[in-house]
């Protein structure tokens, strides 16, 4: 090959290896745009979820008014953990012991939020931040019973952002004096501090306020830092579960002839080495029991447990509500229902997309290493390595993302040495063709999955928040430009390899 050719093909690649470097760019803060847009609270407006009622048969009754409500919710409780807990299940065998889908993401204020609007998160917005929401809704259902309050261990802002009339501690950023329960979450695990938190707590229960709700947060603090297999996990459980035969123990001394109602439940569990956020089912699926009525069990909706406690009170929630009477809901399940799923036209252009990466290379591919082999390869030892990629899964939130970037080492060195052999034999552009637009084509695809596609050009948008795709569509961007960086490498570096004078380079590779 003479030298102004060789040179005109190096300059060429060199170029080339630049865009792919601005590609690389423009993938990282797309990435980056698209994880910040999960955590605002949005507008909202999706319609209300279709739960159907039970026929031909009339559709049974609610849960009849009472005069008290004692909620107590142990944040970060698992279905599983429950049922190792006596006094948990004593309620549960006092009444209605249920399983209840809480939606989707699994998020502890924009869960409890649900709870006492009985809207969908994607009804209200309030889908991912745990941010306070300062102006609460006037249609709550702490918001509309005279003197509801709330006992919270912390994170005073979630009871707050939902219109309870008092929240102890009254301040969520100055503790009172006589409050001895550190405000920081790096502390709960001191065990002596829990004693003025459980103190308030019984004197709250056992008042004469309609409606009371206690929050325990140290189980969930304690598996998000040490997991829930963890003895650390299982003493937390064991001391929120002391406590809420406490709680009771207090309301029937206050109250012997006026029992109140109580619903003990969970907000979400976590995964085994702490986590959550995603639509898993041992995570989006809580147990949650309601005395005081026949022992029956069942699954449900959260909005369905939003109207059981509305009934309860006697309150008409929102119309715009899906929430049915709590039997009618038992008598018809439909799991699942409540999570938002791409609709028909996300699904066909996302084929597309996909279709179309995978054709361009099978057209461009001339041997069967020109295909993408390390595209499944990095998935596949991504899973293995880290896990599948959902909210719940750390990789999907770091910006630089380096246990992404270790956990697809074997695919990387795959994409590597597949770049540098079609350099060797062939024109640039069949590099891009074949490993690189099959991986931009499940990208797009997860984007437009998960709603994402107003990312791409950096201009915001709704959240982007889509049980499995806003995982993927995450990991895939990373994957997706750290490969556009190994191809740039290898167009970069193989752009200073002369070829030799004797001619052994193929007559197709005289030019890109």
């Amino acid at each position: 090959m003479d030298s102004p050719s060789w040179i005109g093909r190096a300059a060429w690649r060199v170029a080339l290896g630049a865009a792919l470097l601005a590609v690389v760019w423009g993938a990282y803060k797309t990435r980056r745009q698209l994880i910040r847009s999960w955590f605002s609270h949005g507008q909202g407006g999706a319609p209300p979820p279709a739960l159907g009622l039970p026929s031909p048969m009339p559709v049974p009754a609610g849960l009849a008014e009472t005069q008290r409500v004692r909620v107590v919710l142990m944040d970060g409780v698992g279905a599983r953990t429950s049922r190792g807990m006596a006094n948990y299940d004593k309620v549960c065998a006092s009444g209605l012991d249920l399983s209840v889908d809480v939606g989707f993401p699994t998020v502890s204020l924009p869960i409890q939020h649900v709870l006492w609007t009985g809207l969908t998160q994607q009804q209200t917005g309030v889908m991912y931040s745990n941010a306070r929401i300062k102006t609460p809704r006037g249609d709550t259902i702490p918001a509309r019973v005279p003197h509801s309050r709330a006992v919270s261990e912390a994170y005073q802002r979630i009871a707050m952002s939902v219109g309870f009339r008092r929240v102890d501690p009254t301040d969520a950023k100055r503790v009172d004096p006589h409050w001895s329960l550190s405000s920081s979450w790096r502390r709960w695990l001191s065990a002596e501090r829990s004693g003025e938190f459980e103190r308030v707590a019984i004197q709250a229960v056992g008042g004469d306020a309609r409606l009371v709700f206690v929050h325990i947060l140290r189980t969930d603090s304690i598996a998000h830092k040490v997991g829930t297999e963890s003895f650390q996990y299982a003493e937390a459980a064991a001391w929120a579960d002391r406590l809420l035969g406490k709680l009771i123990e207090e309301d029937n001394s206050a109250h012997p002839h006026l029992a109140a109602r109580w619903f003990v439940l969970s907000d979400h569990g976590h995964r085994s080495v702490g986590g959550h956020g995603g639509a898993e089912a041992s995570i989006r699926t809580i147990r949650a029991c309601v005395s005081g009525s026949e022992h029956m069990s069942g699954d449900i909706h959260l909005v369905d447990l939003s109207r059981a406690i509305a009934d309860s009170l006697g309150i008409t929630l929102s119309p715009r509500s899906a929430g049915r009477p709590v039997f009618a809901a038992m008598a018809r399940p439909e799991p699942g229902k409540t999570l938002p799923r791409p609709g028909p036209l996300r699904w066909l252009l996302a084929l597309l997309l996909i279709i179309f990466g995978m054709a361009i290379a099978f057209v461009s591919a001339r041997a069967w290493w020109y295909w993408p082999l390390w595209l499944p390869l990095a998935y596949l030892s991504l899973i293995a390595i880290e896990a599948t990629p959902t909210l719940s899964t750390l990789i999907v939130y770091n910006s630089f993302s380096k246990q992404v970037y270790w956990a697809i080492v074997p695919g990387l060195m795959v994409l590597a040495i597949c770049s540098a052999l079609i350099l060797r034999m062939d024109r640039a552009w069949r590099v891009l063709a074949t490993q690189l637009v099959p991986a931009a084509g499940f990208t797009l695809a997860a984007l437009v999955l998960c709603g994402g596609e107003h990312h791409l050009v950096n201009r915001g948008g709704p959240a982007a928040l889509m049980p499995v795709w806003s995982g993927h569509a995450s990991v895939f961007l990373a994957v997706f430009y750290v490969a556009a960086f190994v191809v740039a490498l290898a167009l970069v570096i193989g752009a200073t390899f002369r070829p030799s004078s004797a001619g052994s380079a193929p007559a197709n590779d005289a030019s890109d």
